[in-house]
């Protein structure tokens, strides 16, 4: 289980202050992480550039007697081509429960873009400056406005350590993110990882891809049917690093009770259908499902970095 208060992250190990970080990581792939709120305590922090599983966690969300409560789980794998994980998960739920119920939880998958270079560092970074930003960000303002100008800032981080740096020129990463406070979720998103809703035995994809293909069928110069295939789905035309100012897609909507909300990188969709993915996710251990989806797609091929951050959303009982 993981305790309130706790952060949770793939590949790295050491804690992060609360200012913004505005250097490279240290050598040997270790980067900087989330620092609690003054008075939390000390993140506990998954680490590894292999396979990465996290042991599920549950979140409260703020409501009274009948507050929804959230399970998470998580895996990452390098696949079975690439020679090192570019992928990148995240997620903070607030040990106070006022500050939990002022910020709710915040969860998110970064995937280095393939041929650009240092695209794990890209990841990293984008992922703990979401943090960062979203949680040090005033109570004032309304979450999914602290989550928009959280993705500002991170992509102007992104875009300027690349610019800084001759080993991290033009770094570029995906970005996407699932926030859930109270009874509501607000996803911000840019790229192509995906977030898919699993309701009622049903997948259903939220997110709208950020690629070229995607970009075709909008245009009406691809068949739906032609966009798994075509050579463009993983050519991206909107990407944190690409250029300082970025707009995230919004979405909102509401929770249910049973609900599962599957962050997945690009790369495990190569392999699994959204029926197999929904599948997998509601069965009744997240943990075994999502581990049970890294290692299908590792088994019809793996061409890729694969990551699958998945959250369920159940119904307490008693007083929160």
């Amino acid at each position: 289980m993981v305790p309130l208060g706790t952060l949770r992250s793939s590949r790295t190990s050491r804690p992060m202050d609360r200012t913004p970080v505005a250097h490279p990581p240290a050598r040997g792939g270790r980067h900087p992480e989330l620092a609690p709120p003054r008075g939390g305590r000390a993140p506990a922090v998954a680490k590894g550039h292999r396979s990465t599983s996290t042991p599920s966690g549950v979140g409260v969300g703020p409501g009274g007697v009948k507050a929804l409560r959230w399970k998470v789980a998580a895996a990452s794998d390098r696949g079975r081509v690439r020679a090192r994980n570019e992928d990148f998960y995240a997620y903070y739920t607030p040990g106070d429960p006022r500050r939990a119920e002022e910020y709710g939880s915040l969860f998110c998958v970064a995937d280095g873009v393939g041929g650009h270079t240092a695209g794990e560092v890209a990841s990293a970074e984008a992922a703990n400056v979401l943090l960062q930003e979203y949680y040090f960000a005033p109570p004032r303002r309304r979450p999914p406005d602290r989550l928009r100008a959280a993705f500002s800032r991170v992509a102007v981080h992104v875009f300027t350590l690349g610019d800084a740096h001759a080993d991290f020129h033009n770094m570029q990463t995906t970005l996407t993110a699932l926030l859930l406070r109270g009874g509501r979720y607000w996803i911000a998103h840019v790229g192509d990882a995906k977030c898919y809703q699993v309701r009622a035995g049903s997948a259903r994809q939220l997110t709208r891809d950020h690629s070229l293909a995607a970009q075709m069928r909008g245009l009406g110069l691809l068949r739906a049917e032609d966009v798994g295939r075509h050579p463009g789905r993983h050519v991206l035309v909107r990407s944190v690093g690409a250029d300082p100012l970025v707009r995230p897609d919004m979405v909102a909507g509401v929770l249910q009770p049973g609900d599962v909300y599957a962050l997945v990188t690009d790369g495990m969709m190569d392999y699994l259908s959204a029926e197999e993915l929904g599948g997998l996710m509601a069965g009744a251990d997240l943990e075994m499902g999502v581990q049970e989806a890294v290692d299908l797609a590792n088994t019809r091929g793996g061409g890729d970095n694969l990551t699958v951050l998945a959250v369920r959303v159940d119904a307490g009982a008693g007083p929160v």
